[in-house]
């Protein structure tokens, strides 16, 4: 029989080595069968996610602390990111007058009060354009003729009704409204946190307000009771203004004539209704989130007030980020340009994904149907 140093038999010792690789099999076989239920399809939902976001607590205590641990850490990490966003905030705060002094120049021109120089115009045509810069008339300074157009018409008009997701707010009733729109500002907020958007217009027909204001609330820290669903600054409520529209002129509402005739005495009259309807205007009057829990408030109800509000807030950030910032890339189309290249990237992919899973399914069926010949 074999013997190791000091006359142990190696017989022994076999059935301990056997258990202790047999523990370790088992351990390691419960990680990997967590693991496994954690690596269920990104596009599962409802119970499936649940049972996801729970299937590492199968997993073997040691392994189960680990990852507490590192849940605990992500915490951290998140409120390092929001620490992160209050300094972007207050630089948001410091450069807006440079930017402001900027926009005053953009509205300067828009509205035609300032006629632009030469070297203010120098600068290389569109990215398509192959005319040369001497073919940009100098007009400062000439007489205006009759006929003479003043700034840029419909600038501010023409990127809402072009510019995703903006543009499907706009009805044809309120184009001629928007024709009087010369500039879109936003101003950054600290208390509360958030930011503002005002639209001035120019003196007009349809109401007598010169500036439409729209306020944003956001919410920086992380939820105290879920803080690892933290995902940046966040919109969490909105508020417009009171438009004070001239008679006859609100484009939210449609005015109806009904005739009715009285059962007994035949006689006949005219009654007025007024009717709610789609129009950019209606993004000054949000829906308020707590009518969502109102008494008498039914699904379908609630349902449409949420896809308002979440409509409405990436609208808010669309402006704010996008538009306001890149205005004239959007009038000219360079800005939609670069936005419909990133969604034929993204259309591209998912067609990628769909064709990857019609030959999976197609080898699949070859493949049953090869089995079937089999058992045949």
């Amino acid at each position: 029989m074999d013997m190791l140093g000091d006359g142990v038999d190696v017989a022994d010792k076999a059935p301990d080595v056997d258990v202790d690789v047999k523990k370790d099999t088992i351990e390691v076989d419960s990680v990997v069968k967590a693991v496994d239920n954690l690596a269920l399809s990104d596009d599962e939902s409802g119970d499936e996610n649940a049972e996801k976001e729970g299937a590492y607590l199968e997993m073997c205590p040691e392994v189960q602390k680990r990852v507490q641990a590192l849940r605990k850490n992500q915490k951290d990490i998140l409120q390092v990111e929001s620490n992160f966003y209050k300094e972007i905030h207050q630089l948001e705060l410091k450069f807006e007058k440079l930017y402001h002094e900027k926009f005053d120049f953009r509205k300067s021109i828009i509205t035609g009060s300032h006629e632009p120089t030469n070297d203010e115009c120098d600068f290389p045509l569109g990215r398509n354009v192959d005319e040369p810069l001497s073919a940009v008339q100098d007009t400062q300074g000439k007489e205006k003729k009759e006929g003479f157009i003043t700034g840029i018409p419909t600038f501010w008009a023409t990127i809402l009704q072009t510019v995703q997701p903006i543009c499907t707010l706009v009805e044809e009733q309120d184009i001629p409204v928007l024709a009087h729109l010369m500039d879109i500002r936003c101003e950054n907020t600290s208390e509360p946190l958030g930011f503002k958007l005002f639209f001035g217009f120019s003196p007009n027909e349809f109401f007598e307000n010169d500036v439409l204001v729209k306020t944003y609330v956001l919410k920086n820290d992380p939820d105290p009771e879920s803080p690892l669903t933290y995902d940046g600054p966040e919109i969490i409520s909105c508020e417009g203004c009171t438009i004070r529209w001239k008679e006859g002129k609100d484009t939210t509402i449609s005015v109806v004539e009904k005739k009715q005739k009285h059962k007994k005495t035949g006689t006949i009259r005219t009654i007025t209704k007024t009717l709610k309807r789609d129009s950019f205007f209606r993004f000054f009057s949000p829906p308020d989130p707590a009518d969502q829990t109102k008494e008498g408030t039914n699904e379908d109800e609630e349902d449409d007030i949420i896809d308002t509000l979440n409509l409405d807030f990436e609208i808010g950030q669309a402006l704010r980020e996008r538009i306001i910032p890149r205005a004239v890339l959007f009038f000219t189309g360079e800005a939609l340009e670069d936005d419909d290249d990133e969604n034929d990237t993204d259309y591209a992919t998912d067609s990628e994904d769909d064709e990857g899973e019609a030959a999976e399914s197609v080898d699949d069926d070859v493949d049953e149907q090869g089995d079937q010949r089999t058992s045949h």
